[in-house]
């Protein structure tokens, strides 16, 4: 038995007796049909704006991981560069700063 005709025989349910002359019944399930139509179209909208909403959140994290990792990068860059003036430094050094740089470069998006 459908929602709609659960509803109909509902009518009657109360004890009281409703007669109908003819075309209620095909009118008011024409009518919850075109009602149902419609709550039918707004849940696919809504389900499809909720999968919107977890894609653009997972990339939103994933920017904000990416940029967390660039300045952690950046910071410690600074301090290197910082010590850098402060006396001479070795080779591994430079090439720790260079290994640095092009991370950074690839956590931007910055491909050579």
């Amino acid at each position: 038995m459908s929602e709609h005709e659960q509803w109909f025989k509902s009518l009657n349910a109360n004890g009281e007796t409703l007669y109908f002359l003819g075309n209620e019944h095909k009118v008011s399930e024409m009518a919850w049909d075109f009602q149902q139509a419609k709550i039918d179209a707004l849940k696919i909208q809504l389900n499809s704006m909720e999968q919107c909403y977890i894609q653009m959140k997972k990339e939103r994290d994933e920017l904000q991981g990416r940029l967390e990792a660039v300045d952690a990068l950046s910071r410690m860059r600074a301090a290197v560069i910082g010590s850098w003036k402060r006396e001479e430094i070795s080779i591994k050094v430079r090439k720790a700063i260079s290994c640095l740089a092009d991370k950074e470069k690839i956590l931007r998006g910055e491909h050579e």
